[in-house]
């Protein structure tokens, strides 16, 4: 009792809470106490984010119609020239002065647009020439949503050709800072193109070698599982399409796991097979609802007809694996939503994502652009509408404009808005804090992995979408919350597991977790129920990155390369090499790339476990042993609770030798057990994934040319130029 009134009497004078005491007292009349009322809180914030979307949609309903418009009006022409050594060429190109805005924290330039074309397109075909010509007119419609109202940020035409054209103009890249950058952005792999381009979708991944698979949500987390196993996925046996495709079909027909219920996909990867598994295909999916995309591997020096005919004879496509053609299975289920026309024009929002020209976290509306150019084929006005998806148009949000409307200061110092997405993900909330911040990935950090996951948050994260009475809701968590976390004066205080006394000789060790300072203890403490334990996980961790080994986990039969492959002249090299050996295995291997030529990351995303810990005994005193290591005696523990529960005071015996643990790399939450028990999703509001008047007519089918010697010597010209070229252009 001496020490905790001695330790009063120490924090009352060091603190001054006396005189603050005075103070308020002395003006407490000055003073206001009004109780919040979180319902109005938080429909005020709907509403104004609400209004803020709602501005973005006009804007993008301007943009999708004057697209559609000057595309159905424009005349193609064939002979479009271009140089770009040409000296004419160069005096036809707009000056552009950047200036350096705040709010975008780069140079830019509101009097023109800027052009971004992929580094392994060619920037003077005739395709890209023509999409230069109509799509050229869209600036003085950036311009005008931009004086109507100046909070904008970018607003973006991402074409299906892969042709980006944003406003306001900007560098896209800055070459003082990486002079040496490939740039490898394509629009048409952006998470808000995928998403804006199609219906959601129900996409299974057919591999040749696959042996049990179960459905996940695609999400950052399981992409990363999907891409590991991959790499354990070893070559063997004969391809039986039979009872890949059986599996299949049942998975994707499956009623105990919750999914978009929209676009059903089976994507096959094959180096070649002769069954066309025709009796599978109408016992399964005689309706067509299924799309097969069927991805042709390896030497294509074999019978193309059976994936062909998979692909044509279910609504979908055969691709010749290649990162160039990858994106074309988008423009087949763009198709439906081409057909449906004005009843698919609805802004879709993304997940928060980082954006590409460093404005931070965003989140980006989209609406896709369609082709009204009519084809000659048929005389029945719904079929003579073209199928072909233009592309799709963004406006970004920042997440910075979305929080200034949800001020934090309004619900104290343990309150918060957070927002999440029909299928769980965080808008907004305070624990999303990603550290990896690439580009390349949406954030998919679900509701319940950024709190403390119990029974009754997995019911409001259910809740939330399926009532019908929002504001019975908000009252019965409001309720919630009260129950769970009262409003004691002493909840915030950051107290628990920490050292009592500076005593001198402890006086660095003041403020760190006990558990790092005696291990040993803090084991028993928890043994004792001192202590009760709940394991989380952070999914927004950065550890340092692992080093791949040369040798695979297992075989490969043919190796996809990449487009840092594409642009590596070694690689070229070793494909004309290889192309003398057509009849004979040969596996391409990659010379490494100049360590100037990319970033390497100091730190990669990954997943930490995290323990916490809460108070579990009541009791005032007890006492205690612990072994010690290397030691002939025990260490004794007594223990003395202080101040109303919020300290304890422990003593404990010194011992020679002390080993601290080591923290292990935690592998995550069993995948297995995710799937077998999947988080509440809901589905789309409407889903366009089959029209009765699409066609099929073009359904992929381009064969693999095998190169030559001389063709691949020749076809390193271009790649030195686009290596050395500029990746982009300004109209």
């Amino acid at each position: 009792m001496q020490m905790q009134e001695e330790l009063v009497q120490l924090m009352d004078a060091e603190t001054g809470i006396q005189k603050l005491q005075k103070i308020f007292l002395q003006f407490h009349r000055h003073y206001d106490v009004k109780q919040n009322n979180p319902t109005q809180l938080v429909a005020k914030a709907a509403r104004e984010i609400e209004n803020l979307l709602a501005n973005r949609s006009k804007a993008l309903e301007a943009l999708v119609m004057a697209a559609e418009n000057l595309q159905k009006e424009h005349q193609w022409k064939d002979d479009l020239d271009f140089d770009i050594n040409d000296t004419e060429t160069h005096q036809n190109r707009v000056k552009v002065e950047f200036k350096e805005d705040p709010v975008f924290k780069r140079p830019v330039s509101y009097n023109t647009t800027a052009v971004h074309i992929p580094t392994d397109i060619y920037e003077g075909s005739t395709i890209i020439l023509n999409e230069l010509n109509w799509t050229a007119a869209l600036d003085e419609v950036f311009k005008k949503n931009w004086e109507n109202d100046p909070s904008l940020l970018w607003q973006v035409f991402g074409s299906a050709t892969g042709l980006a054209r944003y406003f306001p103009a900007s560098p896209w890249v800055d070459t003082r800072s990486t002079p040496n950058k490939i740039d490898l952005y394509d629009v048409r792999r952006r998470p808000w193109y995928i998403q804006g381009a199609a219906s959601p979708k129900d996409m299974l991944i057919l591999v040749d070698a696959c042996s049990s698979y179960r459905s996940l949500s695609s999400n950052v987390r399981n992409k990363k599982i999907l891409k590991e196993a991959v790499q354990k996925i070893t070559a063997n046996g004969t391809t039986d399409y039979k009872i890949g495709f059986k599996e299949a079909f049942n998975q994707l027909s499956s009623m105990n796991v919750t999914r978009a219920n929209c676009n059903k996909i089976i994507m096959l990867f094959t180096d070649g097979g002769e069954d066309r598994a025709s009796e599978i295909f109408e016992e399964y999916n005689p309706d067509k609802n299924v799309r097969i995309f069927t991805f042709s591997v390896g030497q294509h020096n074999y019978d193309k007809t059976p994936i062909q005919w998979m692909a044509c004879n279910n609504k979908a496509y055969r691709i010749v694996t290649s990162i160039l053609y990858m994106q074309e299975y988008l423009d087949v289920l763009g198709r439906p939503m081409v057909k449906e026309d004005k009843k698919a024009k609805n802004v879709q929002w993304t997940n928060v994502y980082v954006d590409a020209l460093e404005l931070g976290l965003v989140i980006t509306g989209t609406l896709p652009v369609f082709n009204k150019t009519s084809t000659r084929k048929s005389q029945d006005k719904n079929k003579n509408q073209s199928q072909l998806i233009l592309g799709v148009m963004a406006i970004d949000v920042s997440l910075g404009d979305i929080k200034r409307l949800t001020p934090h200061y309004t619900l104290g110092p343990n309150g918060y808005y957070f927002a999440i997405d029909p299928n769980g993900y965080v808008l907004l909330h305070p624990n999303l804090q990603p550290k990896d911040l690439k580009p390349q990935e949406p954030m998919t950090l679900d509701f319940l992995d950024a709190e403390l996951e119990d029974e009754e948050k997995v019911e409001v994260r259910a809740n939330f979408y399926d009532s019908n009475n929002i504001t019975q809701f908000l009252i019965d968590f409001n309720e919630y919350i009260d129950r769970k976390t009262p409003n004691n004066p002493l909840c915030n205080m950051e107290l628990i597991n920490r050292l009592l006394l500076d005593a001198g000789i402890t006086a660095e060790l003041i403020g760190q977790f006990f558990g790092m300072i005696d291990p040993t203890l803090m084991r028993n403490l928890i043994n004792e129920s001192l202590f009760s334990v709940k394991i989380t996980y952070n999914y927004q961790a950065l550890c340092e990155p692992t080093t791949e080994s040369k040798a695979a986990a297992g075989l490969r039969s043919v190796y996809v390369p990449t487009i840092a492959d594409i642009l590596n002249i070694g690689w070229w090299a070793s494909a004309a090499a290889c192309s003398w050996q057509l009849n004979s295995d040969c596996v391409l291997f990659t010379v490494d790339l100049d360590e100037d030529l990319s970033e390497k990351p100091s730190k990669e995303s990954c997943i930490k476990e995290q323990k916490q810990y809460f108070f579990g005994n009541n009791e005032t005193t007890f006492k205690g042993t612990v072994d010690c290591q290397n030691c002939s005696s025990n260490r004794m523990f007594p223990y003395k609770s202080h101040f109303t529960n919020s300290l304890r005071f422990h003593m404990i015996s010194d011992c020679a030798d002390l080993y601290p643990e080591l923290g292990l790399t935690a592998p995550g939450p069993d995948p297995c057990k995710i799937a077998q028990n999947p988080r509440y999703r809901k589905g789309p509001t409407q889903c366009f994934d089959n029209n009765a008047s699409e066609q099929n007519e073009d359904c992929g089918g381009a064969s693999g040319l095998s190169p030559s010697i001389v063709s691949m010597v020749i076809l390193q010209l271009p790649l030195l130029w686009l290596l050395i070229g500029r990746g982009h252009c300004l109209s």
